[in-house]
């Protein structure tokens, strides 16, 4: 791989990183998962990451809520 493609994919992937930043959340009170913010008051994650119908969501920008599950598919694991 030249040097510069190992350039462009870095700054490719530098771009894709800070567009979806603002939209990514932790889960849980540990951190354990992520999830993305896909609408006003709405968050996908994995199901695995859930421990109970509720759960601590924490936004880059610091801020904490807690959120109440709405729907789970576990074949999925959504």
């Amino acid at each position: 791989m030249s040097s510069t493609t190992f350039d462009d994919l870095r700054t490719a992937a530098q771009n894709a990183a800070s567009t979806v930043a603002s939209a990514t959340v932790a889960i849980g009170r540990d951190g354990r998962g992520t999830g993305i913010v896909i609408g006003p008051g709405k968050v996908l994650t994995s199901a695995h990451n859930l421990r109970d119908r509720t759960t601590q969501l924490r936004f880059t920008s610091g801020r904490t809520v807690q959120a109440a599950v709405s729907a789970i598919d576990s074949d999925g694991d959504l």
